[in-house]
């Protein structure tokens, strides 16, 4: 059975379900039958008599027949005296047999091999005996219909049970048809690795349209997914590239051509420099790699003091903005708190404001802010630096991404995708609104805890 398609399997259920209704149907009908033909009779029998019983009339101990009844929708009727002598009416062909009279009673006789039903009525007649009715009728009219009945029940049945299991093959065949759909397309995306294809079945209500319109977000997810891998791939061996030539191309020379200690100290430096942007790219991709990939380590979520968090970090940063003779000023609201991982969160507040002092412009100012906007917490890094133009702005999130890179004070690109990715991890949202020559003004929002603790 587990060998059968799905398509069978459903079809024979419902033959069998349909062959078994069948079968009860006929066994019911012929149960059903003889009660509905012993019925019916019955029920013609009594009318035919009850309703000539007034229709007897006596006039000088004769009875008067003009107007006696003897034949009615198939009943007999026979008119007798006291004694049982004939007065009216014909016994009908084939019945032989005898039976006393049993007032308003149904009797039943065998005779000429049918079933004949039987019911007496007497008449009182005033200043004489009483008259019988007797009503006769066979049960071969009614055992006639019924036969013809049940015959074109015999053959009807099955007819049926035959047009409703083809009728429910075909309907299962064009029900399972997204199926086999969803099917063929997801074994060409896994034999060919072409992730463009789709099912797109298009509108519909029924669960096997949602299970294709499901598949179809998944495809987009995952091509979306492998294309930022792949992306993620050729930019890192870009970046890396580079720092890695250096390094040889220095090697080289000092081994070939460095003829005092200054060329192989200068050598040196220069290796020490890509050594250490190579360990940088390399941390931060590890940490991304532990954070953000597929089942790498969760977020170590516990009540943070995010205005403390960010005045520690801006205290932290105000040594490198001295270089370049930057004013960091704070605008921080007191005692908010969230629900977040706070080895994240600093790495947040770290890379936006570095990210501020390194584009920042020599002598400027930059802005930090906190605070509560209902239940979110809203903060902000606001520079006075060179800007990002417009063309730019959806742009640098992405990994390795950089608008200038030969401004870029040494950086890979890295910062800002790291910043919007533990932004998301926390449920929240971040921005950038910014203007070359003027300056940029990142703003993220985070959920905040509903109390303080």
């Amino acid at each position: 059975m587990k060998k059968l398609s799905i398509r069978l399997r459903v079809t024979l259920w419902y033959a069998a379900l349909m062959i078994l209704l069948a079968a009860v149907t006929q066994i019911f009908m012929f149960a059903a039958g003889e009660r509905l033909v012993r019925t019916s009779s019955e029920n013609s029998l009594i009318a035919a008599v009850d309703g000539n019983l007034n229709e007897v009339h006596v006039s000088a101990d004769q009875l008067d027949d003009d107007h006696l009844v003897t034949f009615q929708d198939g009943v007999y009727l026979l008119y007798y005296d006291i004694n049982g002598n004939l007065l009216a009416g014909s016994l009908p062909a084939g019945f032989e047999a005898e039976a006393a009279f049993q007032n308003e009673a149904v009797q039943t006789a065998q005779s000429g091999g049918y079933t004949w039903y039987l019911y007496d009525a007497q008449r009182a007649v005033k200043h004489s005996d009483p008259i019988w009715i007797r009503g006769i009728i066979s049960s071969a009219s009614a055992d006639t219909a019924f036969g013809v009945f049940q015959k074109v029940a015999v053959v009807a049945l099955p007819c049926l049970v035959l047009l409703s299991v083809l009728g429910g093959y075909l309907i299962t065949g064009r029900a399972f048809r997204p199926i086999k759909r969803i099917t063929e397309t997801a074994r060409q995306i896994g034999d060919g690795g072409d992730l463009g294809r789709r099912i797109a079945l298009g509108d519909g209500k029924d669960e096997i349209y949602a299970l294709a319109d499901t598949f179809d977000r998944m495809f987009d997810r995952l091509q979306s997914s492998f294309d930022r891998e792949r992306r993620f791939t050729s930019d890192a061996s870009h970046e890396l590239r580079t720092p890695i030539s250096v390094v040889i191309s220095q090697c080289e020379y000092a081994l070939e051509h460095a003829g005092s200690m200054e060329e192989y100290q200068a050598a040196l430096e220069t290796v020490l420099t890509q050594a250490r942007k190579m360990s940088g790219m390399i941390g931060q991709l590890l940490e991304l790699a532990n954070h953000s990939g597929q089942g790498r380590e969760p977020l170590r979520l516990e009540q943070i003091h995010l205005s403390e968090l960010c005045l520690m970090v801006t205290e932290e940063q105000k040594e490198p903005a001295a270089e370049k003779n930057i004013t960091i000023k704070t605008e921080i609201q007191p005692a908010l708190w969230l629900l977040g991982d706070e080895t994240l969160l600093m790495r947040l507040l770290m890379n936006l404001i570095s990210n501020g002092i390194r584009y920042g412009r020599e002598n400027g100012t930059l802005t930090v802010t906190l605070r509560r906007m209902g239940e979110q917490l809203s903060g902000s890094v606001s520079d006075d630096g060179i800007g990002i133009p417009k063309e730019h702005l959806a742009l640098i999130w992405n990994r390795f991404y950089q608008v200038d890179p030969a401004r870029s004070g040494g950086g890979a690109g890295l910062g800002l995708s790291m910043v919007q990715w533990i932004v998301q991890a926390h449920g929240g949202e971040i921005s950038v609104e910014s203007e070359p020559g003027t300056g940029s003004t990142f703003t993220f929002t985070l959920p905040a805890l509903p109390v303080e603790p």
